[in-house]
């Protein structure tokens, strides 16, 4: 029944444009790995039938697909296993204005989804599971800023999960307020609005407090349904028509944005020049205050406020917990896969979007 299952081998793929030559981590988890992490999570058979149809038979079909359209021999794929994420990432761009995009898109997004998902598992009896201030300072602070106590996290996070109906997922995500970066560099505004800054302690890979100024994060768990997903352009929460839309629109969005921008810039500067009273110097405030708030409003309509990073994805597929557990047996299951989270690889992702929102 599982002949097809992923083995992963030392053959990399010559494919300069979407596998890189020095990376040899495949998207895929290997299946030995997750069944001996989450043995008590699912049954041998019924997890090598969800990985089979969910994750081989697409990623298969995909590189088919790739294969027959490429000109290039040496940029033909071998092996399912050297599939990887930039592959997937060009794939889902690319099939979307195909005659068969939308059934394309779904299943690499389910490719994409399962398996981020599975690849955040780790041993029952690891430390690795634990979230603290000490291992995962990160996520304990954000976690408690976020939602109060880990206990609420974990009802909020498995409940969300339990109230899925059908096929979805259950993220976590990293969610940063863009708008703190907009006058990193302006005294004036700094000073002006120090009632909506929140200056936090968040922490590098060896465990460093690191100050961070101009940037709020928080956590926030959300529901995806069917191949929707956070990954496809975060500004749309992965709903295909509006990540189409944003694909179509999104050099006339930019356009838009900047003629916006310059225009409210212009018609500020005059207004601020014409009724500048030299002896009030809050006019300078004023000015900066109504250039906040005028951006905001923009970047509002143009969904550019809140930038959105997963961190966690929970499958709620039936296919994963109908047959071992009942119909009755769903939060069972979310407990016991809840039990075997890599917390520290939480951790780590966590720290990777920090950094990359402070660049």
């Amino acid at each position: 029944m599982f002949s097809r299952c992923i083995k992963v081998n030392k053959h990399v793929c010559r494919n300069a444009a979407f596998v890189a030559k020095t990376e040899k981590v495949s998207i895929v988890p290997e299946i030995q790995s997750i069944q001996e992490n989450a043995s008590k999570v699912w049954s041998n058979d019924v997890f090598k039938q969800y990985y089979n149809t969910r994750v081989v038979e697409p990623l298969e079909e995909a590189m088919k697909i790739f294969n027959e359209k490429t000109k290039n021999p040496d940029e033909t794929i071998n092996n399912v296993a050297d599939i990887n994420q930039k592959f997937i990432t060009n794939q889902l761009k690319n099939n979307l204005f195909t005659g068969q995009g939308k059934k394309s898109f779904t299943k690499l997004s389910l490719v994409n989804n399962s398996s981020f998902a599975l690849s955040s598992l780790t041993k029952n009896e690891q430390a690795e599971q634990s979230i603290n201030p000490v291992l995962t300072p990160n996520l304990y602070h954000l976690i408690m800023r976020s939602f109060g106590s880990l206990e609420e996290f974990e009802k909020l996070l498995l409940l969300s999960a339990k109230h899925i109906q059908g096929d979805g997922f259950t993220w976590l995500v990293l969610n940063t307020d863009m708008t703190r970066k907009n006058f990193t560099e302006d005294k004036s505004y700094q000073d002006l609005m120090n009632e909506f800054k929140l200056d936090s302690m968040e922490y590098n890979y060896d465990n460093e407090a690191i100050k961070i100024i101009n940037s709020l994060h928080s956590l926030k768990v959300l529901n995806t349904y069917n191949a929707g997903s956070p990954f496809v352009f975060d500004r749309f929460n992965g709903a295909f028509e509006k990540t189409l839309l944003y694909i179509e629109n999104s050099a006339e969005v930019q356009t838009k944005r900047s003629e916006q921008l310059d225009a409210l810039r212009k018609e500020m500067e005059q207004r601020f020049l014409r009724d500048k009273d030299p002896t009030v110097e809050k006019d300078s405030l004023s000015y900066m205050y109504e250039m906040y708030k005028q951006e905001k409003r923009i970047n509002l309509s143009l969904n550019l406020l809140i930038r959105t990073d997963p961190v966690l994805a929970i499958d709620c597929s039936p296919k994963l917990w109908l047959l071992d557990y009942g119909v009755e047996g769903k939060m069972e299951y979310l407990k016991n896969l809840y039990s075997v989270t890599n917390w520290s690889l939480i951790e780590k992702r966590l720290v990777t979007y920090l950094e990359s929102v402070q660049k």
